[in-house]
């Protein structure tokens, strides 16, 4: 199949392949810990987890990315098509960056998640991490910068940590997220400052960011990592 043919999926057909490249990657019943079969009722239940009330109706979508050789169905399951991998690995990031950077600009402009975070973790602690100011501390002396170093924020949100971070040691904090709407909320809260700077990656590519650091904190993000073996050697 041509690639130029991939670029007419439709939304329910860029959901669905999207979630059965998620299954293949996280197998795993979150609940039970079983390996879930990709069978529809199925991804079904985990695009009812992962989109919530975003998931749109796939009647027809399955029937339609297997005829296109996107999709391959036996027994009941759909798995990729081995020359559709590239395709759906990057639709799934693309989804993951629009859904995680709705719900995170959302939360972040939200008066009743700010004193929410207020009141559980802090005053001007608004992050997305359960961590409070003492954790915070704790964090900072365990990266141990200096005002001439640098740091790597792997899963960065809107950058309040990082912030917290840069403020606390001097050092110049980079924030990475696959979340380009967070992304462009820190930018736009925090470009000025010389210690900070925000950029939309992939976390399962940071080995294409280049650059050296003396440091690197990941809050809250490893887990979404599709091989944390891979990337962890990615960096050193």
């Amino acid at each position: 199949m041509a690639y130029e043919d991939t670029m007419n999926l439709d939304a329910p057909e860029r959901q669905l392949l999207a979630i059965v490249g998620e299954l293949e990657v996280r197998p795993l019943d979150w609940a039970t810990g079983a390996v879930v079969r990709s069978t529809p009722n199925a991804l079904v239940r985990r695009g009812e987890l992962l989109l919530g009330t975003a998931k749109l109706s796939w009647d027809g979508a399955f029937d339609s990315l297997v005829r296109r050789g996107l999709l391959v169905r036996r027994s009941g399951s759909y798995s990729i098509a081995d020359g559709a991998r590239d395709l759906a690995r990057r639709v799934r990031r693309e989804l993951a960056s629009q859904l995680f950077g709705d719900r995170l600009v959302r939360a972040a402009m939200s008066p009743t998640y700010r004193e929410f975070c207020t009141r559980v973790f802090g005053p001007g602690l608004w992050a997305f991490s359960l961590i409070d100011h003492q954790q915070i501390a704790a964090l900072v002396d365990a990266l141990a910068l200096s005002p001439d170093q640098r740091c790597l924020d792997v899963g960065c949100a809107v950058g309040s940590l990082s912030r917290h971070v840069a403020q606390a040691t001097g050092a110049h904090v980079r924030g990475v997220d696959i979340a380009a709407g967070a992304i462009a909320l820190a930018q736009e809260r925090y470009g000025n400052d010389p210690l900070l700077s925000f950029q939309c990656v992939d976390a399962n590519d940071l080995s294409t960011l280049g650059g050296q650091y003396h440091a690197i904190m990941a809050i809250d993000s490893l887990y979404f990592l599709d091989d944390l073996d891979e990337t962890v050697a990615g960096l050193r």
